[in-house]
């Protein structure tokens, strides 16, 4: 019965690409649009125990391995390669329902596949062009045809499998990751691809139109300019979109897990070029790293031009709004002066910035060190700091003290210090981890930095003087986890684990990425040790 249900059930995964009446094709004349893709058997069943083993079930993987054995019988899925690549296709024509497509499952051994299929009481008959027909007791019929070392598994049409087929090893190829899958936009029906366009613009054109309860002008006008630039983007995917991917693999030999999402537009096209400049950004602090960085958070975003231009109206309205509210006329005046050197950076439509997490020390602590791009910056420090000194005229020595100007200099650049209040509870939690609570802060022409922490005085230093401009996804987040144990293994037990799944402080990177350039390509891979460490963190909790 569970063998039967297993191969039941990939018999009726054929019906996902098949769902439409099929028309007979000439297999190798057309290039699939779409194909899924798994390595191997073995592959699947490896990854699980290796997964299954690094989270500290070893008992639980012997008894995955004995349940998968249990399911499949002692002799495994009789003729079924489980070496060889499986998976899908789907080829599609130029009208809706011209569609062909099936499943290819690696055969060893037709006869012995035949059998299984026979002892599972799947009846399969052989027809005209060596075509089985399966009756599977479920109201659409299966047909299978041998070729090529493999089974090809389709529905309701027995035409889609007559001709020559398409040839396995072009569509699956010989290697590659554990799992992926690809959609070739560009060979979707052209009638598909118009009618989901018009359905989408109409959809936005609604949304846009939309009257919205106390929305200002600003306001109305960054959202419809929202609504524009998601439609002509979501357009352009359909009319000029190429390849889009997903792969999911498992390596052992390399010790990574990744995840990786593409998309590619058609060469020439509107959508491949802007595809091509998102991967050409720079960034003021592209190559800003600490060598000691635990986590490192990076983000270079220019904002379209009609949404620029939509939340320069309302900073425009809140500016307005929020003089209007004060009724003294020497603090409007400074809040005037505070907006007038603000502004500049606020309506460049331009977010540039870099922060990191540096540590830990021999005493455990970290340092946090955050950059961002500002336009005049030495005028902003400069207003901010006489508004301080105002401000601290009617204060106690005591408080006064705890703000010093021109405390150090990194070359040209002053750095300030400010003491946090010590008695504020999130104070203490900050000194906690970071043991110190001094924070500083400095203006350069073209960016201001912060720092606090263990040792951030010359980190910030470091960061000021430092030349960081450099290549730049749209984002990018790195995490070092042999770095970040301290934190997040708050026990002894969990710490001293940690030195034995990272030894010598290595493998536990993490890396997330957005970024364009051949293709727009969402990235995200970890060191198979930070699988380990985070099963245990999540067993092995601190004490409440």
């Amino acid at each position: 019965m569970a063998k039967r249900w297993s191969v039941g059930l990939a018999l009726a995964a054929a019906l996902p690409f098949t769902a439409l009446p099929l028309t007979a094709r000439a297999g190798g004349a057309d290039k699939p649009a779409a194909v899924v893709r798994v390595r191997s058997l073995d592959t699947l069943v490896d990854n699980a125990k290796l997964l299954v083993s690094l989270a500290g079930r070893e008992e639980i993987a012997k008894q995955v391995e004995g349940l998968i054995k249990a399911k499949i019988g002692v002799q495994g899925l009789e003729g079924i390669d489980p070496a060889r690549p499986l998976g899908a296709y789907a080829v599609f024509g130029k009208q809706l329902d011209d569609i062909g497509g099936a499943i290819l499952i690696p055969i060893a051994d037709e006869r012995a596949f035949l059998g299984l299929l026979e002892n599972l009481s799947y009846k399969a008959t052989k027809g005209k062009n060596d075509i089985y027909s399966i009756q599977t007791g479920a109201p659409v019929e299966i047909f299978l045809r041998f070729a090529n070392r493999y089974a090809y598994v389709t529905a309701l049409n027995a035409a889609a499998l007559e001709g020559k087929l398409v040839d396995p090893v072009q569509v699956l190829g010989k290697d590659g990751p554990t799992f992926a899958a690809t959609v070739r936009i560009d060979q979707l029906p052209e009638a598909a691809r118009q009618l989901a366009i018009g359905q989408i613009e109409q959809g936005l054109q609604d949304l846009a139109a939309k009257d919205i309860p106390g929305e200002t002008a600003g306001q109305r006008a960054v959202r419809t300019a929202a609504v524009k630039e998601f439609g002509k983007h979501v357009v352009g995917v359909l009319k000029d979109g190429g390849e889009f991917s997903l792969t999911i693999d498992l390596d052992a030999k390399k010790n990574e897990l990744s995840a990786k999402v593409a998309l590619a537009g058609k060469p020439g096209t509107e959508l491949a070029q802007t595809i091509q400049k998102l991967g050409q950004g720079t960034s003021q602090f592209g190559t800003m790293r600490g060598a000691n960085a635990a986590f490192r958070g990076l983000s270079h975003v220019v904002l379209p031009a009609e949404i620029h231009k939509g939340l320069n109206k309302i900073l425009d309205e809140g500016a307005a709004q929020s003089l209007a509210k004060i009724q003294d006329a020497r603090k409007r005046e400074q809040a005037q002066q505070l907006l007038d050197v603000l502004m500049p950076t606020l309506k460049a439509g331009e977010i540039d910035g870099c922060i990191q997490l540096l540590g830990p020390s021999a005493d455990q602590k970290y340092a946090v060190v955050a950059a961002l791009k500002v336009k005049g910056g030495v005028k902003l420090g400069a207003t901010l700091r006489e508004l301080v000194s105002d401000a601290l005229k009617q204060a106690p020595d005591a408080q006064r003290n705890k703000v010093q100007f021109d405390h150090a200099s990194a070359g040209a650049v002053k750095i300030h210090r400010l003491e946090l209040p010590a008695d504020q509870e999130p104070v203490r939690k900050l000194q906690e981890a970071l043991g110190e609570s001094n924070l500083y802060v400095a203006f350069r022409e073209d960016a201001v930095f912060v720092a606090v922490g263990k040792d951030s005085l010359p980190a910030i230093k470091d960061a000021i003087t430092a030349q960081s401009t450099g290549p730049s996804p749209l984002f990018l987040y790195e995490l070092d986890m042999a770095r970040l144990a301290p934190l997040l293994a708050p026990t002894k037990e969990l710490r001293a684990s940690a030195k034995k799944i990272f030894p010598g402080g290595k493998d536990g990177l993490v890396r997330l990425s957005l970024e364009g350039g051949t293709a727009l390509r969402f990235t995200l891979t970890a060191r198979l040790p930070v699988v380990q460490f985070l099963s245990q963190t999540r067993e092995l909790k601190a004490p409440e």
